[in-house]
């Protein structure tokens, strides 16, 4: 994480490159700022990418139509909105991960045979 992870708190929304590649950079930085985020189809490996494609936080562009239409969409503040409140329902879901992984390694006795 860089400068980027800090330039997002000024945007509306974010376009992460990869997704035409083998898979997309990081979304999870401009998620935490509730950004909407657009990258290419190649997303399929990033929990979070897909299950925030199929409830309309995240966007998935095949080509520059598309995009264009996806950042037009994007710039009005109902959709914006909407996209960043399932952002923001999902970064609550997902909260105290490490906890929960921590918990059930320390009750099945992993942490203390190592």
């Amino acid at each position: 994480m860089g400068m980027l992870a800090h330039l997002y708190q000024y945007g509306r929304l974010a376009y992460i490159g990869g997704g035409f590649g083998h898979g997309i950079h990081n979304t999870l930085e401009p998620a935490a700022f509730g950004l909407p985020v657009l990258f290419g189809p190649r997303y399929g490996k990033f929990e979070e990418a897909v299950y925030l494609v199929a409830h309309g936080g995240f966007f998935a562009v095949s080509s520059a139509d598309e995009l264009h239409r996806f950042f037009q969409y994007l710039l009005q503040e109902d959709a914006q909105q909407q996209a960043s409140a399932e952002i923001h329902k999902y970064l609550q879901q997902m909260q105290g991960a490490t906890a929960r992984i921590m918990g059930y390694l320390a009750n099945s006795g992993w942490l203390t045979q190592r």
